[in-house]
């Protein structure tokens, strides 16, 4: 059996790194932007930046992409498009 990804894979993926790559590119902007223009210890930018890094992931994240695909379900059951056997199996 192929083991293909699905488009909501590919674009959960795709978020996934463009979330990454803003938070890194942030990260770095503010370390530099701390170091030169503002006089922060070590322990209090590191404690600082882990936190910038834990909070911008969004939490809620898995809850809404759940509440959006039973919405989805729902409304292919009304259109009676789920297929309860696989033909081939």
């Amino acid at each position: 059996m192929k083991n293909t990804e699905t488009p909501l894979i590919k674009k959960m993926k795709q978020l996934n790194k463009q979330v990454f790559y803003i938070l890194s590119a942030l990260i770095v902007f503010l370390l530099f932007y701390s170091i030169f223009y503002h006089d922060f210890s070590m322990n209090e930018l590191v404690s600082a930046l882990i936190a910038l890094a834990v909070s911008a992931v969004p939490e809620g994240l898995p809850a809404v992409l759940s509440i959006i695909l039973s919405l989805g379900v729902t409304r292919m059951a009304k259109e009676k498009a789920i297929i309860k056997k696989n033909a081939c199996g």
